[in-house]
């Protein structure tokens, strides 16, 4: 290989690296989780009878909060319409769905998110405000371990509140930081440098869940299923029998 060769292939690869630098980032590495860069963070696993909810909930100073509304403002009109901030609220419940992971009983579950809120919205302003999203989802019955591994950045809040509820027939077993909780509480704070092991927990006894129509059915199908082929059994020896009775005796 020539050396003029050797020069134009040094020279792309400078130019390259260069661009990857300069690249915007993707509109799916650009939520709400990886841009704030400033905030105080709530996070609550509220068990309703067998529902939970996984509440997300930022409170933003007011140089973060006129940072993120810009962010939000798609159209770079200096105003946040009510559509963009769904719009920009949609794509950060996207996100935490692989950064909040969810499991029960060892069994990963897939967290619906929704209740979105953002304050302000309209005009950008240096003002405090706040963003939230409420993921839901149903356990079984009986007692339960929730698990949360938490794999939002961390670099930017000064503070993460955990906190654990339990109401209308559910009763709290154990909670805390951590995957095997051994004491109850209802409420942890960890302050930015402090020990955070990424993952937090409870252990809950619930009253069990109602069937759906859906479930209830195909819980019934083999009953069912057993059911019918006994009546065709049935029916088909009686349309046999009925037959052979019905023949004219054969002369010999």
């Amino acid at each position: 290989m020539t050396r003029d060769v050797c020069k134009r292939y040094r020279g792309l690869a400078v130019i390259g690296v260069v661009a990857l630098v300069l690249m915007p980032p993707s509109n799916s590495q650009a939520h709400l989780g990886h841009t704030v860069q400033q905030a105080e963070r709530y996070l609550k696993l509220d068990v309703s009878g067998y529902q939970v909810r996984l509440v997300v909930s930022l409170t933003l100073g007011s140089r973060e909060t006129a940072r993120l509304m810009e962010q939000a403002d798609r159209d770079r009109d200096g105003w946040v319409s009510p559509q963009e901030r769904d719009e920009y609220l949609a794509q950060w419940g996207d996100g935490l769905r692989n950064e909040l992971q969810v499991s029960v009983d060892g069994r990963a579950i897939d967290v619906t998110y929704g209740e979105a809120f953002m304050q302000p919205v309209g005009e950008i302003v240096a003002t405090e405000g706040s963003v939230e999203m409420v993921g839901v989802f149903a356990l079984d019955g009986g007692e339960q371990v929730l698990f949360v591994e938490d794999r939002m950045p961390m670099q930017g809040f000064e503070r993460t509140d955990l906190s654990f509820r339990v109401r209308d027939g559910a009763t709290l077993v154990a909670s805390g930081v951590g995957r095997s909780p051994t004491e109850s509480v209802e409420h942890v704070s960890v302050h930015r440098g402090a020990p955070y092991p990424g993952a937090f927990s409870m252990r809950v006894r619930v009253p069990p869940r109602p069937l759906s129509f859906q479930e209830r059915f195909t819980s019934l199908l083999p009953w069912g299923a057993s059911a019918l082929a006994g009546i065709v059994m049935v029916l088909g020896a009686m349309f046999f029998r009925r037959r052979r009775r019905s023949r004219p005796p054969q002369s010999t």
